[in-house]
């Protein structure tokens, strides 16, 4: 499966997130926010 930028629809979809910090075409960054909820989610099923 090879690589896939983020479309400039995808991109702004992403940006309307909350948890979404920064987006470009190649990359997407989180929140520090979404990170602690996404690590609290975690542990609990690991």
């Amino acid at each position: 499966m090879g690589w896939k930028s983020f479309s400039d629809e995808e991109i702004l979809e992403l940006k309307s997130n909350k948890y979404t910090h920064t987006v470009s075409t190649a990359t997407i960054s989180f929140t520090a926010e979404f990170k602690e909820k996404f690590w609290a989610m975690y542990k609990t099923v690991y």
